[in-house]
């Protein structure tokens, strides 16, 4: 029995991929049996071989489970693998004119331009930074903000990580379109248990004609549950505390998606199990 399971153990380990074991019904065979998905088909001959008793079953699983999990820590762990990139998309967004193109510009580049022009659909910037001894390449997504494109800049949404929502401190209507511009958002991005990181900015408080008062931002960003930060694109003032913590948001639901979908993932049998069946 041990030569038997030590065998099956070498074998299925020496695959390239590490596929996930799923439990066969109980009763779809003789005897209950593992199957290995993803695994290349065996002869006929060979398949009375890979059945086990229950308990040295269960313990099989219990084993390979260990080593999947100990896998998955040693590629995902930051302190074991620090080369590790992690790829993030972000975007950004806002009403026309609110300076998205120069707080991105500012960011990446440490430039700013008095004239840029309009942005059509999107543009990107990527930037590689380190974060929580993470290397993550952050791939920014620059939107238009006109409203003729609005159902084209909506698609860019998906597959995103995290928001920016930038708004004119000067311009009170671009204030007023927030709620509009994360609205559409949220009704483009798939729903997770994990809440979708966001991040508001108040641009251009440099200038003197301001319309929009601190304190209305801030409540309005407090009643939402979302980080707030006063910037100056021109100045650079608090943009890149601004974009690290949406990209450290960012990186905290990736880590509890990926950590939530592994967890499920190896579950080797069924939770719950009908002990007795209607008649």
């Amino acid at each position: 029995m041990r030569e038997r399971r030590g065998k099956l153990r070498r074998k299925w380990l020496g695959l390239t991929k590490l596929p996930f074991l799923l439990p066969k019904p109980f009763g779809s065979d003789p005897a209950d049996s593992v199957v290995l998905r993803g695994a290349p088909p065996r002869p006929p001959q060979h398949r009375e071989n890979l059945l086990l008793p229950l308990e040295a079953e269960r313990a099989l699983e219990a084993f390979l489970g260990s080593c999947l999990f100990q896998q998955h820590q040693r590629l995902r762990s930051p302190s074991m693998n620090p080369r590790k990139k992690v790829d993030l998309k972000l975007i950004i967004i806002g009403a026309l004119g609110v300076g998205k193109t120069s707080l991105l510009h500012q960011y990446v580049h440490k430039t700013f331009y008095e004239d840029y022009q309009t942005t059509l659909g999107a543009s990107i910037l990527s930037k590689i930074i380190i974060l929580d001894d993470t290397t993550l390449k952050l791939q920014i997504w620059d939107t238009g903000g006109q409203e003729r494109f609005r159902s084209m800049v909506s698609t860019f949404y998906k597959g995103s990580d995290g928001c920016i929502l930038a708004f004119d401190v000067t311009d009170l209507e671009s204030f007023e379109a927030l709620e509009t511009w994360r609205g559409d958002v949220l009704a483009k991005t798939i729903p997770m248990e994990q809440s979708y990181p966001m991040v508001v900015l108040g641009n251009k408080i440099d200038l003197a004609d301001r319309q929009v008062p601190q304190e209305v931002a801030q409540g309005w960003c407090k009643e939402k549950d979302i980080p707030y930060f006063e910037v100056s694109a021109k100045n650079d003032i608090n943009v890149v505390q601004a974009f690290e913590m949406l990209a450290g948001r960012a990186l905290s639901r990736y880590r509890s998606i990926l950590e939530s979908y592994f967890t499920d993932s190896i579950k080797l049998s069924p939770e719950d199990q009908s002990k007795s069946r209607c008649c």
